[in-house]
């Protein structure tokens, strides 16, 4: 999705104590909108004039008390991105299947007691959330959900490429989308690793203790590794986005269940890490000694003058 800095385009009203959905303060510039964010509000429906929203591309809807979907939400033909976790959903309307832009489906934490078989139609779809909508799956519709939403990130993330089939299963299950705004820290050095993170859109900035950029990463790349596969160890860069990201987060444990039992791939994962690492240090101590220099050779200069 497009992140716009553009007000008239992007709204941001969270944490705004709405009751309604606030369609009406939209007014003449309702087609122009493109990304709504009304997280955390008390918004119980969504109105069917949300299909007069053509241009949307994302909407978030997380922490309402929302209970149902309007029909009309299809008519959103450029969306790409719907949160609704932790709302009251019951059920998913078939029309879900229509919406053939939608990339991100988030349901989490709902009251979902079935899910429609045409969710299988969503041909674009990169991530569909788990928990308890999953759990609603006949086992070879989950596999096959999981399966192409997997095959989608595989097209994205090049090392992925390699995973064998049910080791992918296995991570499509478990992987989660988090979204991160330029200039936010989402590794600190010096803290204890608990997700590796794959980049599907967007480009993060990798920094040594001493403040040195190491590197940009970006579409496709992945990070956080190095305190996953080396025990015990603290994170040993930061990472803060430059752009707007959307990244997958695949915690510890479930890297641990999954990619460590895989020898090949584990040493994979390994081997990249130690390389990043030595980099990372050797960057860094050259970083160290050059402001060591200058610090001398400003001492230095302060002492001939006197």
């Amino acid at each position: 999705m497009d992140y716009k800095n553009n007000t008239n385009t992007v709204l941001h009203w969270n944490y705004r104590g709405f009751t309604e959905f606030p369609i009406e303060y939209l007014r003449g510039g309702v087609a122009e909108i493109t990304d709504i964010y009304l997280k955390e509000n008390l918004i119980s429906r969504i109105p069917s004039d949300i299909c007069k929203l053509d241009n949307l591309e994302s909407l978030y809807l997380s922490g309402n008390d929302i209970t149902e979907l309007p029909r009309e939400i299809s008519m959103l033909g450029r969306l790409k991105c719907l949160d609704l976790s932790g709302n009251r959903l019951r059920y998913v309307p078939d029309e879900i299947g229509d919406m053939g832009s939608l990339k991100f489906l988030i349901l989490d934490e709902n009251e979902l007691r079935e899910i429609p078989l045409r969710i299988a139609e969503l041909r674009m779809l990169r991530y569909l959330s788990e928990a308890r909508m999953m759990s609603c799956l006949t086992g070879q519709l989950k596999e096959d959900i999981i399966m192409h939403t997997g095959r989608q990130l595989v097209q994205d993330v090049e090392f992925l490429k390699q995973l064998p089939r049910p080791l992918l299963l296995q991570i499509g299950t478990k992987l989660r989308v988090v979204i991160f705004i330029a200039g936010d820290i989402i590794i600190k050095i010096n803290t204890i690793g608990d997700s590796l993170f794959f980049i599907y859109k967007g480009t993060v900035a990798v920094y040594s203790e001493s403040g040195k950029e190491v590197c940009h990463l970006e579409d496709g790349d992945f990070f956080g590794e190095i305190a996953l596969i080396m025990k015990n160890r603290l994170r040993s860069a930061s990472v803060v986005a430059v752009t707007n990201c959307e990244l997958f987060q695949l915690n510890r444990e479930d890297f641990e269940s999954s990619v460590a039992s895989y020898s090949s791939v584990y040493e994979d994962f390994k081997k990249i890490a130690t390389t990043r690492l030595e980099k990372t240090t050797v960057l860094d101590e050259h970083n160290k000694s050059d402001i060591k220099m200058k610090a001398r050779k400003r001492a230095d200069s302060v002492s001939y003058q006197f």
